[in-house]
């Protein structure tokens, strides 16, 4: 059974104040070169200054999948050795150390949840957090207060592409992430999870909340509408190859707000890094940068 189709408005609501990601320095630089995913180094071969590690997959946690995502994180899901190097480069103030993100998917492909489109992604974002305390905790408690992402994907796909509901499901994993109480706001009833038990965060498992994804797919999915997320960290696709001559100084690319969407800061302000990748770029490129540090608005406090 899908999930219930609600109509209502955003629930989320953030209540801290705007402060900039570049009101400090460190040795990074500008722009923090980085990696994501299986990939073990940055752009120049190196100990990525900054990791954003896969931490699970909904098809994984509900759909009855196998791996590699979490159960083998070193084939395609999250690589230990790049997390651990990119902590290195923290404690020694040439980098960002760890984020973390989850492959979550829509409103429209939930496994037989039977709960509303916001429960779907509470019960995602509990997923999330289970992910990292069953496999990468040790990660976590070094990196104090992280953030973690929901990857949201391009319309039709594993589920999104259903307008306000896309919202609704993308505001359940927030309001999980930063420990709001069950259910959340205008949820139709308590969010539980497939054995009927309530699903309920505790104070501990709180993490700064943030979202993967094209501005194009933020704005196609949600049908044009309720976009903006303030205070929100985003972690964005560049269409474009990444020069590994300039790995910490290239300007991102001007082209990701294809489809005439508009860009980033007009939905939030606050950016939190890109991934460069296309295609047919030669040789292929999956690379990241992260402005330098990082400011965690949910915690009030910077990434370091």
């Amino acid at each position: 059974m899908g999930a219930a189709l609600l109509c209502s408005t955003s629930i989320l609501t953030v209540s801290t104040n705007v402060q900039s990601a570049f009101a400090k320095t460190d040795s990074c630089g500008q722009l923090c070169s980085g990696a994501d995913g299986s990939t073990g180094t940055n752009s120049q071969g190196n100990a990525p200054q900054l990791y954003v590690g896969e931490v699970g997959t909904a098809y994984h946690d509900f759909g009855g999948g196998t791996g590699p995502c979490p159960s083998d994180p070193n084939t395609g899901c999250y690589n230990t050795t790049a997390a651990g190097n990119a902590l290195t480069r923290q404690t020694k103030n040439t980098g960002l150390g760890i984020a973390f993100y989850y492959f979550a998917y829509g409103p429209s492909d939930t496994f037989g949840y039977p709960g509303s489109a916001v429960c779907w992604g509470y019960y995602q974002g509990w997923a999330a957090v289970t992910d990292i305390q069953s496999y990468f905790n040790s990660n976590a408690q070094q990196m104090g207060q992280t953030s973690v992402a929901m990857d949201m994907d391009a319309e039709d796909q594993w589920g999104w592409g259903t307008g306000a509901n896309d919202r609704l499901t993308f505001d359940g994993f927030f309001e999980y992430l930063e420990g709001d109480s069950n259910p959340p706001p205008n949820a139709s009833s308590t969010c539980k999870n497939n054995s009927n038990q309530s699903i309920s965060p505790d104070s501990y498992e709180l993490f700064q909340p943030g979202l993967y994804a094209g501005p194009n797919t933020w704005y196609v999915n949600l049908d044009h509408a309720n976009l903006s997320i303030p205070n929100t960290p985003v972690w964005t696709t560049e269409p474009a190859c990444y020069s590994t001559s300039q790995p910490e100084s290239l300007t991102p690319a001007q082209d990701y707000s294809s489809g005439g969407s508009g860009t980033w800061p007009n939905y939030t302000n606050h950016m939190f890094g890109w991934q460069f990748w296309i295609s047919n770029c030669s040789p292929a490129d999956d690379w990241d940068t992260s402005a330098s540090p990082q400011y965690l608005p949910f915690f009030g406090t910077y990434l370091y």
